[in-house]
């Protein structure tokens, strides 16, 4: 791409921020921000940020999969770390987005997840993502200091609801996609994903360490953790802080056939072992010290252990998606976030190959392959 490509596409980069601040992004409140939305910005993207947009391809209706090739600053945003949403934009804005204006939105998601094995002896991470509906992206990342992954990036998030902009200028977000990713699995074979709690107040973490949010912490166990027990080490590094307005735990498995479920309790990072609090996890506690009227997800949690339970816990990739199925979201309003959830993705991570089958829309007769290292 020539240099006075570049120019052309830098000089409507303002105009393209204001208009993709139309989507339904909330306007940030950090004062920086928001006078560096009211300034004029010309900037040059890289060849690479280009590359990185230039790769978008439409998998399905609200789906997409993006071959991530820029610098997305890891270890300055880990140095910098953010407790809040604002602060997490603020800092993508200066690192990532070359100072651009940039504001999230915080999507609400009540999710299942599991682990198992084939009767080939592959490890394997089933997950359904249930939210509201969005244009959802498959990032592959490739870091120089890291290891390579697929990740999802929320729709939500980026300001991505009905559809995705056919123009560059309205894809910018995607740039910030890294950081707002949901679930994924790295080149080793370790794959996280995040489920919201709903009845409990939003973990923040304040031991003195750096803080980062919840989407920084996948991203971070991606790019820097070999397998669970590394992910778990990176985790106690840093103060923990939701993205959203809820309290979250993650469900982590790896290449050995190793999972756990980390929570957080009264600002305590707890580790649970899936010999005493078993191979499932959907919306509400595990721990059983903790005491929840409202237990989010215990029917979809009931059925996916049943159906571990029948088959010892081994189970073929398409049984897995078909128990994924089982326990979809299909307009499923729910009182206490006041969201009418659907189904956007499952997706049944295999650990042992490094891959990751997908079935979008609950759109079950099509199942779409990525590996994380092209083959």
């Amino acid at each position: 791409m020539s240099k006075k490509w570049i120019r052309r596409l830098a000089a409507v980069v303002a105009l393209a921020l204001m208009m993709a601040s139309l989507t339904g992004c909330k306007q940030s409140q950090n004062a920086s921000a928001t006078k560096a939305a009211k300034e004029e910005k010309s900037i040059e993207i890289s060849p690479a940020e280009y590359n990185t947009l230039d790769s978008l391809e439409q998998v399905s209706d609200d789906f997409y999969f993006m071959d991530y090739q820029a610098d997305y600053a890891l270890d300055e945003m880990l140095a910098l770390g953010a407790t809040n949403t604002e602060e997490l934009a603020y800092q993508v804005s200066e690192k990532v987005l070359h100072g651009l204006p940039f504001a999230n939105t915080i999507p609400s998601l009540g999710c299942s997840a599991f682990t198992s094995v084939t009767p080939d002896g592959e490890y394997l991470q089933g997950r359904n993502l249930d939210i509201a509906d969005a244009q959802n992206t498959l990032i592959r990342t490739q870091p120089k200091n890291g290891y390579a992954s697929l990740a999802t990036a929320s729709g939500l998030a980026l300001g991505y609801y009905d559809y995705m902009p056919e123009d560059k200028m309205g894809q910018l977000n995607l740039l910030a996609a890294p950081y707002y990713v949901v679930d994924g699995i790295n080149e080793k074979g370790f794959s996280a994903a995040m489920l919201l709690l709903y009845a409990a107040p939003p973990v923040a973490q304040n031991t003195g360490k750096t803080a980062i949010t919840t989407c920084m912490a996948i991203r971070l166990m991606l790019d820097k953790a070999a397998d669970v027990e590394e992910a778990v080490a990176l985790l106690e590094e840093y103060d923990m802080h939701s993205i959203a307005n809820s309290n979250i735990h993650f469900q982590l498995a790896d290449a050995q056939g190793n999972s756990v479920v980390i929570e957080y309790v009264n600002g305590e990072m707890r580790r649970l072992t899936p010999e005493e609090y078993g191979h499932v996890v959907t919306n509400y506690f595990l721990s059983k010290d903790v005491v929840e009227e409202y237990r989010d997800g215990e029917d979809r949690l009931q059925i996916l252990q049943a159906a571990l339970d029948e088959h010892e816990g081994v189970v073929t990739t398409e049984e897995a998606m078909a128990m994924l199925e089982s326990v979809i979201a299909n307009d499923d309003y729910d009182e206490l976030s006041g969201i009418n959830y659907n189904t956007s993705y499952s997706m049944v991570f295999n650990n042992s190959k490094k891959s990751v089958d997908i079935c979008t829309g609950k759109n079950y007769d099509k199942v779409y392959s990525f590996d994380v290292v092209p083959q």
